[in-house]
């Protein structure tokens, strides 16, 4: 039985961070059950609990593949810019885990489509839209359980999901939702990537919302913003 740290999931939130340096210590086995078995115990809708499909790679060549963009599979900017300074700080990484939405599974339950075309979603059949929101639901499990282990994780949803079901030779209706890129942290490493994205946040600033109620751990005018989705409503 793992001996978990002694963390409350208040600490976990908080102190979580995506790590994109990692050390060459590889993560046991009976932790990575652990972190699975976290992603199992997910909200799912419906109450249908079924488990998403989680393609393990171990595998540091194949992991490699996927991080360099082997046909432009991952094409986060954030990314590219650390690969292309300094690659060892990501290819380091022990282990990748894929989540992958089974389509099929909840199209049994939820086969009906969104209904009303006010709905952004409404193209979709309920359970595709289902299956995709368990399997993020799943990875956000894994995450917060690995950082209580003190693993680090980068959540990647910048992904090619075409390619990549070629790739891993994914079959059925079953699409990759996102990756979790996983290691302990190099902390000398994570310095260097902190460097590399704050040169590359000034070639693509975001400003914040104005209607934001909540923003870099300051309170807006929630007020305001409230009055403004009444108003909008009875439009």
């Amino acid at each position: 039985m793992t001996q978990l740290k002694k963390i409350t999931v208040y600490e976990a939130i908080r102190s979580r961070r995506s790590v994109r340096s990692f050390s060459e210590k590889e993560i046991k086995d009976r932790d990575l059950v652990t972190i699975l078995e976290a992603a199992l115990f997910n909200a799912s809708a419906g109450g249908l609990h079924l488990s998403p499909k989680i393609i393990i790679i171990r595998d540091k060549p194949l992991i490699k593949s996927i991080l360099n963009g082997n046909g432009e599979i991952v094409f986060s900017e954030r990314i590219k810019a650390i690969l292309e300074k300094e690659p060892q700080h990501l290819q380091n990484a022990d282990t990748l885990l894929v989540f992958c939405a089974d389509m099929d599974a909840y199209m049994s339950k939820y086969h009906v489509a969104i209904e009303g075309e006010s709905s952004s979603w409404y193209k979709l059949k309920k359970g595709e839209l289902y299956s995709v929101q368990d399997a993020d639901l799943a990875a956000s499990n894994a995450i917060l359980q690995a950082h209580a282990l003190g693993i680090g994780v980068c959540w990647i949803g910048q992904i090619h999901e075409d390619r990549l079901i070629e790739l891993l030779g994914i079959e059925g209706n079953v699409m990759p939702v996102c990756l979790l890129l996983m290691g302990y942290p190099n902390k000398e490493g994570e310095k260097a990537v902190d460097r590399i994205l704050n040169e590359k946040k000034k070639s693509y600033p975001c400003p914040p919302d104005p209607k934001n109620t909540y923003y870099d751990g300051k309170w807006g005018n929630t007020s305001k913003y409230v009055k403004d989705m009444h108003l909008e409503k009875k439009a």
